[in-house]
């Protein structure tokens, strides 16, 4: 198994784990509740933003790794130091979907001002992994871990390397959980979702935080 740093040519690929990351294990798109979108529609603008390559959040080419297998991706996740770019990720990333969703931005701002109220912060200068996909075919063979493992590995060799991996996803995703704790992580911080217009937007009633010190 070869594990790689994406290229525009990935793009599909990455626009699907992140779909399915983003659904964590249920039917629900979160961006696509928040906005009144489709979809379809939700994924044209995260498309766009791959294209786009805004540094210093989760949805950047650089930032994903692809497990490749007998030459087709397999698995993949976004990997970055949270803050770098000296603006938080979750700001660069709205500011993003702002812009690309700009007619029907100002409409979700109830939404959009929930969902924020029920977001962890993530710890500065760490390194965050997310939307941590393999494809159905391939799950179950530790795939996931031997990214995640190579994410940390990499970020070692950096003479500012981080001394903190994050991850955050929500919390009834028991296997999701359950595999990350196998590789290290600790829940540190619980979120509980307690407003139910929030949690009508959101696939799950809580996040929470893993940690692990690297």
């Amino acid at each position: 198994m070869e594990i790689r740093e994406a290229t525009i040519s990935d793009v599909p690929f990455v626009l699907d784990a992140i779909i399915e990351s983003e659904k964590s294990g249920t039917e629900i798109l979160s961006w696509a509740r928040i906005l009144g979108a489709t979809e379809d529609q939700v994924r044209s603008y995260i498309h766009d933003i791959l294209i786009e390559e805004i540094e210093g959040q989760e949805w950047y080419i650089p930032n994903f790794r692809i497990a490749v297998l007998d030459g087709e991706p397999v698995a993949a996740l976004s990997c970055w130091i949270e803050g770098e770019t000296g603006l938080a990720s979750s700001t660069l990333k709205a500011q993003a979907m702002a812009y690309m969703a700009a007619d029907l931005w100002s409409a979700a701002s109830k939404n959009l001002q929930l969902v924020a109220s029920v977001q962890i912060a993530r710890a500065k200068g760490a390194l965050q992994l997310e939307h941590i996909y393999t494809v159905p075919s391939k799950r179950g063979q530790g795939i996931a871990s031997l990214l995640i493992q190579h994410c940390i590995d990499t970020s070692r060799q950096d003479n500012n390397s981080p001394h903190l991996a994050e991850i955050q996803l929500m919390g009834e995703n028991e296997p999701a959980l359950r595999s990350y704790t196998k590789c290290g992580f600790l829940k540190t911080t619980t979120g509980p979702i307690s407003e139910i217009e929030a949690i009508n937007l959101l696939p799950g009633r809580y996040r929470v935080s893993l940690t692990r010190k690297i």
